[in-house]
């Protein structure tokens, strides 16, 4: 349950009489008819409460201007169902149309508007609804109701009966129109509500008020709680990206070979963590040829190439769309083959990486790794999860430069690599594909 719904399951309650006792002292509400109540407006009520039509308990039910006075963008405010917000507050300071005093005089020899009337926005975004509660002159579009209740009426007990979900399921029935629906006054008049003794009606509103600063705390919580569990399938797979690095994903095996150390071995200081036994910390550039990529001019792209741009790129490491190029590219591009590893350098698209399907031309801000010219034996999907992993992310991040952000030759090719025999590779790039599958399983799960 959301804020929202929190909160109209309130609205229900009060409008039902199940939100304050019903107290002995107060008077019933008198019978105003005996008319009948249509059952499908209608739900059990309080022994002291009455259903009765709006028209019953007020005393004006209107509409503002028809014909709006020409815009003089200053003066007096005139607005529209769009100057009511969802929470029924009423905005006068940011109207797009404005009127003199002689039109607001001419208008208001028809409709006088006066505080704790109600309005009620009933053309276009219908049923939002506020309590005038300013001495501020201001005018009306025809998209607002003008509604002046009767002295046993509280008008912000009113408003709440408006906002209610068996109102506001009302309003949707009865609206009509094409282009724009919106509710008739007639039908408006015909609306029957709940209605307990005024008293009652003030202590309704009273635990409203008291409820509201909660709802919106349970709501500030509930968004982050939304937040975060919107965020957990990539916090997990960023958490089994790690065990992966780190050799603690699959076992290792006694029959494989431990890879041959490639250049000095670092010190313990150079490194984030140990690795198992077998494994070796390698510099990226040293294992492979690291942002030496084999360029061309745009008159050497045929038409109709794959062109792989940046944004093309998803952060779960899969392609968007393919383009095809129809006419001449604008700059140069860097080939890559099938089966290359290829890494976004420039933020905001740093860190994405996919594993090239087909022959094709890139932006010139993507790494093209070839894993074929590796110097030790690498797995091009194990390379692809390192890149991915939050050390390689955590580091890419901390050595981008410049004044739009990248990662610069040099420095990726200081990066060390945790790397395991060929087959580990292998068996922890499978792992991590089962497990992937389990977080996706879960968030489709946990989907509305």
């Amino acid at each position: 349950m959301n804020k929202k719904q929190l909160w109209n399951s309130i609205l229900q309650q009060a409008i039902s009489g199940k939100l304050v006792p019903q107290l002995d002292s107060e008077p019933a509400v008198e019978q105003i008819s005996s008319e009948y109540v249509p059952d499908e407006v209608s739900f059990e009520l309080p022994e002291k409460w009455q259903w009765v039509r709006l028209e019953q308990v007020t005393t004006k039910i209107t509409d503002g201007t028809h014909n709006p006075p020409p815009n003089t963008g200053s003066g007096i405010p005139v607005l529209s169902a769009k100057d009511i917000d969802e929470n029924g507050e009423l905005d006068l300071n940011n109207a797009t149309r404005w009127a003199t005093d002689y039109d607001f005089c001419k208008e208001s020899k028809k409709i006088m508007i006066t505080p704790n009337d109600v309005l009620l926005t009933i053309v276009g975004s219908i049923g939002k609804a506020a309590v005038v509660k300013t001495e501020r002159k201001f005018m009306l579009q025809r998209s607002v109701a003008i509604i002046r209740p009767l002295a046993n009426l509280y008008s912000d007990y009113l408003k709440i009966v408006l906002l209610s979900p068996h109102i506001q399921q009302w309003f949707h029935w009865q609206a009509a129109g094409t282009a724009q629906k919106g509710i008739y006054l007639s039908k408006l008049k015909s609306l029957y509500i709940p209605l307990p003794p005024l008293e009652e009606q003030r202590r309704i509103v009273a635990k409203l008020d008291e409820l509201k600063p909660l709802v919106d705390q349970f709501g500030e919580a509930h968004d982050k709680l939304s937040e975060l569990e919107a965020d957990f399938p990539r916090k997990l797979k960023a958490s089994i990206l790690q065990a992966a690095m780190q050799g603690k994903l699959v076992p290792q095996q006694d029959t494989e070979p431990a890879v041959e150390q490639l250049g000095p071995a670092p010190s313990p200081d150079e490194v984030p963590f140990a690795l198992p036994e077998k494994w070796k910390w390698v510099k990226l550039g040293e294992l492979l040829p690291f942002g030496v990529s084999a360029q061309v001019s745009p008159e050497q792209i045929p038409i109709g190439s794959w062109v792989l741009g940046l944004e093309d790129i998803q952060s779960n490491g899969s392609l968007i769309s393919k383009q095809f190029i129809k006419n001449k590219v604008g700059s140069n591009k860097n080939i890559f083959k099938a089966g290359n590893v290829l890494y976004g350098k420039m933020r905001p698209y740093l860190n994405k990486v996919i594993i090239a399907d087909s022959d094709g031309f890139c932006s010139t801000e993507i790494f093209v790794l070839d894993v074929h010219q590796a110097a030790l034996p690498l797995y091009s999907y194990f390379l692809k999860s390192f890149l991915q992993s939050p050390y390689f992310v955590t580091f890419a991040t901390n050595h981008s430069r410049g004044q739009k952000p990248r990662l610069e030759t040099k420095a990726g090719q200081q990066a060390f690599v945790p790397l395991p025999p060929l087959e580990e590779q292998r068996r922890i790039v499978a792992r991590i594909e089962e497990l992937f599958a389990e977080v996706d399983k879960m968030s489709a799960c946990k989907a509305p």
